[in-house]
């Protein structure tokens, strides 16, 4: 799950986490699923009535924040001060332009915590380099095989594994990986590459669907 704003973003069990620095402390947020299944004009219902709640306590930047639910309250205060007296269901608001945090507990209509945010551009282009997106097709015809990689790279913080399916065809001899960065992540490229003993290309072998990741790793006999 990858805005043009400059975010960090973490990949932690399938978890969506999106980092900024607020007070000089690295914060983390869970992002909030809930919302993202929601239609555009519920969303940005939803965001009207949580803002109409909190503007009666404090005022408000004029922009439309990034909304957030805190899910495991005892994880984040364990490593995030900024959230010492959050619980899980308290609101996060985020407004990027303002650099402004607020926690907002919506059951008790309360302030939790409010500070600034410095948005670390640098960290966040460090950490998208650190991380490769790539996709997995079996065209090797033994049934399982892509899935067998993924469950190998899944706890690699390195490969972020989307999409996991099948080749237009089944007689591939050895393993191809598709570069789509243009070199832009040579190094992870390589260790991936040495991992499956792949053959680099830089474009799509003939008859192959069209990916959306950044590499396409797919596996031959």
């Amino acid at each position: 799950m990858m805005t043009t704003k400059k975010k960090v973003l973490i990949f932690i069990s399938g978890i969506v986490f999106v980092g900024v620095i607020i007070g000089g402390i690295y914060l983390l947020f869970f992002q909030n699923k809930g919302i993202e299944s929601l239609t555009e004009d519920q969303v940005k219902q939803k965001i009207k009535s949580v803002t109409k709640e909190i503007e009666k306590l404090i005022l408000l930047p004029n922009e439309i924040p990034s909304l957030a639910t805190v899910m495991d309250a005892d994880v984040l205060k364990k490593n995030q001060p900024f959230y010492r007296d959050a619980q899980n269901g308290d609101i996060v608001l985020l407004y990027s332009s303002e650099r402004k945090a607020i926690i907002y507990n919506p059951r008790e209509k309360k302030l939790v915590n409010v500070g600034p945010i410095i948005i670390d551009e640098d960290v966040a282009n460090k950490n998208n380099e650190e991380i490769l997106a790539i996709e997995i097709r079996n065209g090797s015809g033994l049934s399982g095989k892509a899935k067998e990689v993924e469950e190998q790279l899944k706890n690699n913080q390195e490969f972020a594994v989307g999409n996991v399916g099948d080749a237009s065809k089944t007689d591939y001899v050895g393993n191809i990986l598709v570069d789509f960065t243009k070199g832009k992540k040579s190094s992870l490229l390589d260790r991936l590459q040495k991992l499956y003993n792949a053959e680099v290309r830089q474009t799509m072998p003939e008859g192959e669907a069209d990916s959306s990741a950044e590499a396409l790793l797919i596996l031959g006999k």
